[in-house]
Parts: structure tokens; sequence; C-alpha cells
């Protein structure tokens, strides 16, 4: 990639417009919500199977470290990967309003579905009791990866304790 500014201190819009150019990507303007508010998003996944086909309805808030909804309205452009039982290779989408739903073709009701597999995405997840369920068979049948499985197990990294145990225990 050559940079018009080569040699010069660039300017964080020159920045985002040289990374927009080099990958095709809207980065400008997925940047600007991560850069122009505070925090980072808890995404909340709930699913819904209907013949071959898996339904997830995605939404986002602003995460918060005691668990209480935050009244903000913050609205991130959130790139998310979504990968699930026996794809070797995640599904891209951009969750950029407050809900979407995806549909997955060709999902039986046992697959589990992962988003933010290996962990790279800023954005936390909060699945479903019946997701999670599925999701912890995985880890002991070691079909995710070990940053996924560590992931998934360690409260602190996923969520607030209290919705972490609501989801599991009630």
């Amino acid at each position: 990639m050559y940079c018009i500014c080569s040699l010069q201190n660039a300017e964080t819009p020159q920045l985002w417009a040289e990374l927009q150019t080099a990958s095709g990507y809207p980065v400008n303007s997925v940047m600007e919500t991560w850069t122009q508010q505070m925090g980072f998003p808890l995404v909340r996944v709930q699913a819904r199977q209907k013949g071959p086909d898996r339904f997830l309805l995605l939404s986002q808030s602003k995460f918060t470290a005691s668990g209480k909804q935050d009244k903000s309205g913050a609205l991130w452009k959130i790139p998310i990967s979504i990968l699930r039982a026996g794809q070797a290779q995640p599904l891209h989408v951009l969750l950029d309003q407050q809900q979407m739903e995806v549909r997955l073709s060709g999902v039986s009701p046992t697959d589990w579905v992962k988003l933010n597999p290996g962990f790279l995405g800023f954005y936390r997840v909060a699945y479903g009791p019946q997701e999670l369920e599925q999701l912890c068979a995985a880890v002991s049948t070691a079909q995710l990866s070990q940053i996924d499985r560590q992931a998934l197990c360690t409260p602190s990294t996923l969520l607030p304790i209290e919705i972490f145990y609501k989801n599991i225990y009630f």
C-alpha cells in the first residue's frame, strides 16, 4: 500500500481512507462508530430453527461491567464473524443497526454456532441458553479452537457475572 502521506504524519481520516482504498471495505464509516463514542458493544444472539435453516437475531447494546441496561442508544458498525459446526471459514456480516437477522442455511438443530471465532472482534457475545448448551458440548468434544474454548469457559472474558450465570443456571 502506498500512502500519499509517505514520510509524513497522517491524520486519522487519511489513514482510514488509505485502508478503505486498499481493502475495499467501508473502513471510514465503521471506524467513526468506534472512535467517536466511548465503550464497546455487547452482541446478543437469539436463534430459531426453521427446517434446515437457523435464523440468528443479532442485537447490540453498550457493554456495561455491571450488566445493567445502558440507555445511551450507542450504535456501532460491528464486523461480525459467525462460525458453525462443520465449517472451516466463518461467515462475515456487518451489524450496522440495532438488530438484524442472519440466515444460516443447512444448519441442523443440534449444530453449534459461534460468534467471534478466535476472539478477535472488539465485542462481547451473550448467547441464549440453548446456544450456550450447544457450544458447551462443542467445548467438551474439542470442536472449537483452544482460544474459543477458553473464552467460553471464562466468565470474565465474556460477560458480567450476572448475565453469565443467568444464562447458564437459571
